[in-house]
């Protein structure tokens, strides 16, 4: 074979090739509506991998070909443990105020997606106005098995208030509408989703303006990937056209 002919079909052949994308391995979680998928497998079908974070990076990478996700459900103590040793997870969830020793060694935080808050929730046909914790004393309050509350722990251990722990957002939701809690500790962005999803009318709770507590949430970047600064730009660009307001809206109303 000559070499004219050797590059005629090179010439031909290259319109065939394509280049290989960047595999990233995103985890997601139960941390709705930030992020939504059940434990019953490690690897999550594109389709079944849900939440306002999820929806931004599928359209980052629809934008960015070069990247190819793939997410992983994994417990949030794995998910904790593998992102302070920089193991497996390219891409994950977390907010600079919770981020745990290590992580920063691996990852770099990018834009915030999200700010929320944390506030107290009360039945639309109760009198009680949270201002203050004192405003709380001997009330009832609905939270979550499991989950820390800051001052709130300590007041409930001195018994100031009282804790009603429930296993899921959702009975606590019903506790309250029930008038079984005076109140309920809940997330501006959570909470709502869990309204809807039961059925459940906003108009039947009041959600103080008062935060509790306020914080951002980002992407886990893994270092050196070549990622960052894309998604930050990508960040950027939807806050302004008002693509990630629209993608919130899907979850909470």
């Amino acid at each position: 074979m000559n070499t004219k002919t050797i590059f005629i079909t090179f010439l031909l052949i290259l319109p065939h090739v394509k280049a290989q994308s960047k595999d990233l391995i995103v985890s997601i979680g139960s941390y709705a509506p930030f992020h939504i998928a059940e434990y019953d497998y490690i690897d999550v079908p594109e389709n079944e991998a849900k939440g306002i974070f999820i929806d931004v990076i599928k359209q980052f990478a629809k934008q960015h070909p070069e990247y190819s996700l793939h997410f992983r459900a994994y417990p949030v103590l794995r998910s904790i443990r593998m992102t302070g040793t920089g193991e497996t997870i390219d891409i994950a969830v977390e907010s600079p105020l919770f981020v745990k020793e290590g992580t920063l060694n691996h990852y770099d935080f990018s834009e915030a997606v999200v700010r929320t808050k944390d506030v107290v929730i009360t039945n639309s046909k109760s009198q009680l106005t949270y201002k203050s914790p004192k405003d709380l004393y001997n009330k009832t309050i609905a939270v979550i098995k499991g989950y820390k509350y800051g001052e709130f722990d300590t007041l409930e251990k001195a018994g100031k208030i009282r804790y009603q722990a429930l296993e899921t957002h959702q009975r606590a939701l019903r506790f309250l509408q029930r008038g079984s809690a005076d109140a309920y500790f809940g997330n501006i962005h959570v909470t709502p989703y869990y309204i809807k999803k039961n059925g459940m009318n906003r108009s039947e709770f009041i959600f103080s303006k008062k935060a509790m507590l306020e914080f951002d949430l980002a992407f886990l970047v893994k270092k050196d990937l070549n990622v960052l600064s894309k998604l930050d730009e990508f960040i950027r660009k939807i806050k302004k056209n008002g693509a990630l307001n629209k993608i919130i809206t899907k979850y909470i109303e």
